[in-house]
C-alpha cells in the first residue's frame, strides 16, 4: 500500500512492506518536524538501490513484472546480466534504437544513442552498464524535446525506516536543437541541465509553466505532477526496503539525502523515470534557476527539520 501525502511545499510518499498498489492514496497535512533536530544531511549507504539504473530496473521487474516495470521506466537491458543480453538479442528488430548509459560519465558524455546492435552488445567493454529502448514519441515544446527534473528527498530515521518527499517545483530540461526522432543528432535527442542561452531561455522553465504547452494534449501542470507522483511512488516502493537497510549497524542518527529524478514524458503525457541521480547538479544556471533551487533547499530543510 502506498500513501501519498500532499503538504505545502513537499509531497511525502510512505510505503508498507508490500509492493505499493496503484491508486491507493490519501491526503492530509503532515507535521514539518518528522525526523527531529538530529537529522543529518548525508549520503545514504543504500542510495544505489535507486541511484543505480541497473539495480533499479531489477527491483522494478521483481516487484511488478517486466511489463509493468516498462510502464515506469523505459524498457531496460542490464548489459552485465547474460540473461538480459540474450533477451536483447531475441527482441531486437530492424527499427530498434537504444540509449546506452555509462554511470561513470556525466550528462551527454555518458549517453550513446544508437541502432547498432553490435555496438550495444559490446558496450559493456566501454563502460556502458545498461541499454534502454529509445522513446521516439516524446513531449516537445516549440519543437524542443523536454524532460523534467524533480527532486526527491529520502529520509531514514534512527530505526532505518524510509520516508520520501517529492518537491513540487520541477524543472524543465531542454535539448539544444529542434527535435527529429530520426535525426542522428544528440543535440536534438538529449536534454541538458543548463539552459541554451538562445531559445531555451524563453521556454517554460518549470512544470507549473507548462499549461499552454500541454493543454492541446489534454494535460495540465496538475495532471503532469500527479502522474509523476504516482510513478515515483511505485518506483520508491519497489526499492524502499534497500535504501535504509544498508545503514551502519548501531547508528541511530537520522539521515536524509536529496536525489534528482529525471522524467521523460511521452507524447501521450505518460511519465517514465529515466534516471535517479545520487548527486544532482545544484549549480544555478541563471537567476530564475537560483530562485527555484533556493526555494527547494528551504523546503527540504524545513520538512526534515534541519537547523
Amino acid at each position: 500500500m502506498r500513501t501519498i501525502i500532499t503538504v505545502a511545499c513537499m509531497v511525502r510518499t510512505s510505503a508498507s512492506r508490500s509492493p505499493p498498489a496503484r491508486g491507493a492514496a490519501a491526503t492530509r497535512r503532515a507535521s514539518p518536524k518528522v525526523l527531529g533536530a538530529t537529522t543529518r544531511v548525508d549520503n545514504l549507504l543504500g542510495m544505489n538501490a535507486i541511484g543505480n539504473k541497473g539495480r533499479l530496473w531489477t527491483s522494478l521487474r521483481r516487484a511488478y513484472g517486466r511489463d509493468r516495470a516498462a510502464e515506469l521506466m523505459p524498457l531496460t537491458y542490464n548489459l552485465t546480466d547474460p540473461a538480459d543480453v540474450a533477451l536483447l538479442k531475441a527482441e531486437h528488430a530492424p527499427t530498434s534504437r537504444y540509449v546506452c548509459k555509462n554511470a561513470l560519465k556525466s550528462q551527454r558524455e555518458g549517453i550513446r544513442v544508437t541502432d547498432n546492435l553490435t555496438f550495444v552488445l559490446n558496450a559493456r567493454k566501454e563502460g556502458y552498464g545498461i541499454a534502454q529502448v529509445y522513446a521516439r514519441d516524446v513531449l516537445t515544446v516549440e519543437r524542443r524535446k523536454v524532460n523534467v527534473r524533480a527532486w526527491l528527498v529520502v529520509a531514514c530515521d534512527g530505526r532505518h525506516r524510509p520516508t520520501a518527499y517529492l518537491y513540487k517545483d520541477a524543472k524543465c530540461l531542454y535539448a539544444t536543437a529542434d527535435y527529429d526522432e530520426d535525426a542522428d543528432d544528440d543535440a536534438a535527442r538529449v536534454t541538458a541541465t543548463m539552459h541554451n542561452k538562445h531559445k531555451s531561455a524563453n521556454l517554460p522553465q518549470t512544470v507549473a509553466d507548462l499549461g499552454p504547452a500541454v493543454a492541446d494534449r489534454g494535460g495540465s501542470p496538475e495532471t503532469l505532477f500527479a502522474s509523476m507522483r504516482r510513478a515515483l511512488g511505485d518506483v520508491f516502493g519497489a526499492a524502499r526496503s534497500k535504501i535504509c537497510r544498508a545503514e551502519a549497524v548501531g547508528s541511530q542518527q537520522a539521515r536524509t539525502m536529496i536525489f534528482g529524478v529525471d522524467f521523460l514524458f511521452t507524447g501521450a503525457l505518460k511519465p517514465l523515470v529515466i534516471e535517479v541521480q545520487v548527486f544532482p547538479n545544484l549549480k544555478a544556471a541563471d537567476a530564475g534557476d537560483f530562485a527555484l533551487k533556493q526555494r527547494r533547499a528551504t523546503g527540504v530543510f524545513f520538512r526534515v527539520n534541519v537547523a
